[in-house]
């Protein structure tokens, strides 16, 4: 079975929010400068969350925790940015799936996960999930395929549009003056006509 090189989750993570891949891969920097370009490049992401963006700021936490080697907190927040269908959060949970990091080891899953990452066609989330396909015997094919399967009904993204266009609305319109506080007021607002008398 396949699986990932040490930190190969932490260099996909690093490429996405800018740091340099060459001085991370090859060492030349010290570990101290790195940590501080990491935390730099990260933490705009932190944004995120003031701006209404579910998605990213699940990422950004998903990111950080991880960095920080708390797989727990980062699979939590990975899996909140994959709810709104984040597909940095989709693939980094397929892949700590597969190198068993903060749960238990199941190429399976990973496949899974990776499967949904790849939605949006991104060249290397379709190379890796398909390296990862290639790796299983036809049990586990049918496992990844079952487990995909049951991931669609939260995660797949005719699922996570329509709920990160909401939480999105929300935040818009909670912006305003006017703005009603519950989620559930907001909807019926903006799907309720105005009609002047």
């Amino acid at each position: 079975m396949m699986k990932c090189r040490s930190g190969a989750l932490a260099l996909a993570i690093a490429m996405c929010v800018g740091v340099p891949v060459a001085s991370a891969a090859n060492g030349s920097t010290s570990m101290q400068t790195r940590d501080a370009v990491q935390q730099a490049r990260v933490h705009p992401l932190g944004e995120a969350y003031q701006l209404g963006r579910p998605d990213l700021a699940g990422a950004y936490a998903g990111v950080k925790a991880y960095l920080d080697k708390d797989y727990t907190s980062a699979m939590k927040s990975f899996k909140r940015g994959a709810r709104y269908g984040d597909k940095l959060s989709q693939l980094s949970i397929g892949l700590m799936y597969l190198n068993g990091e903060g749960v238990a080891q199941n190429a399976a899953t990973a496949w899974a996960w990776l499967d949904l990452a790849a939605g949006h066609d991104n060249p290397g989330y379709v190379a890796t999930r398909d390296q990862v396909w290639s790796q299983l015997d036809a049990s586990q094919r049918q496992q990844a395929e079952a487990a995909r399967e049951a991931l669609a009904d939260t995660y797949a993204d005719a699922v996570t549009g329509p709920r990160l266009r909401n939480a999105m609305g929300y935040v818009r319109i909670s912006l305003s003056t006017n703005a009603p506080t519950q989620p559930d007021r907001v909807a019926a607002a903006t799907m309720t006509p105005v009609h002047a008398n």
